[in-house]
């Protein structure tokens, strides 16, 4: 796949969880209800685990279109996430915020997309927290091809 290709499945991936309508200065509100599953290797006593995140996740899309330029912003937000380990049940508390950036232009397909995640499960109990940050931008010129990527991935266990 292209990394054209990549960016546009990923923006109408989010846009089929939320129909923004094609005008200028829509904001969207919805709450999601979430249940996933993320490995935390440093629970359970180092040996790591699966740990399942439940609950509700808060969404904030902006969209603007004006003339040929497609833009969006987008914002997730935990809301009572919960999580608790397979292995373990030790239980933690999700927080988190995560954004994301797009600008498209319609006459001649240059566009951009940036995304900033922040991520954080905070034990109930003995065992270390964890934490993670994640950003990337990626500028897609004319031609559908990359011409930056910038992707910056932390994550450690406190």
């Amino acid at each position: 796949m292209s990394p054209r290709a990549a960016w546009i499945a990923t923006v109408w991936t989010l846009m089929a969880f939320v129909a923004v309508p094609a005008y200028a200065g829509v904001t969207t509100n919805i709450d999601v209800p979430t249940d996933f599953q993320s490995f935390v290797d440093c629970a359970n006593g180092g040996a790591g685990e699966d740990v399942r995140i439940t609950g509700t996740l808060h969404v904030v899309i902006q969209a603007t279109v004006n003339g040929n330029h497609v833009s969006t912003k987008a914002h997730f937000q935990s809301q009572g996430l919960e999580g608790v380990g397979l292995v373990t049940g030790t239980k933690y508390l999700v927080r988190g915020v995560t954004q994301e950036r797009s600008s498209d232009n319609l006459n001649n397909n240059e566009a951009m997309i940036e995304f900033i995640n922040n991520f954080r499960l905070i034990a109930k109990g003995q065992e270390p927290n964890f934490s993670m940050h994640q950003n990337s931008k990626v500028t897609v010129n004319a031609g559908g091809y990359a011409t930056s990527f910038v992707a910056n991935n932390k994550f450690a266990c406190h």
